[in-house]
């Protein structure tokens, strides 16, 4: 029987390969952790903007944020303009269409924003 020895060489040139093979995946594995957060961080943003302009939009401005509808650590702000929209494009009524501009703020600096056009009942808004 013939026996099949591996030299020095061949197992050294093995192992290179497994290394290199094992370093790519590790890398692999750290971007997609680094998405994954990235997107985890856009999604809370979104989320907490999307909160805070329903519960205005339900609640009028009159009445504070609820702390407990936000996930991550910001502070809302919010405000009541007037819209951009031409006013032969405004419905008549006794609402009047508003900018509402919502404001996500996290260390004094402003993070991410949501700019929607709504309807407001007269006299329920400051400008």
């Amino acid at each position: 029987m013939k026996k099949n020895n591996f030299t020095l060489l061949e197992v050294l040139c093995a192992m290179v390969i497994l290394a290199g093979g094992i370093s790519l995946l590790m890398w692999q594995m750290t971007m997609a952790v680094k998405r994954l957060d990235i997107n985890r961080s856009n999604w809370e943003q979104t989320h907490d903007l999307t909160q805070a302009a329903e519960f205005v939009l339900i609640h009028g401005e009159n009445k504070a944020l609820d702390p407990s509808l936000f996930i991550g650590d910001y502070q809302v702000e919010y405000s009541f303009s007037e819209s951009d929209l031409k006013p032969e494009n405004i419905l008549l009524s006794r609402r009047s269409l508003k900018k509402l501009t919502v404001q996500l703020i996290k260390d004094g600096e402003e993070i991410d924003s949501l700019v929607m056009d709504t309807f407001v009942e007269e006299g329920n808004h400051a400008n």
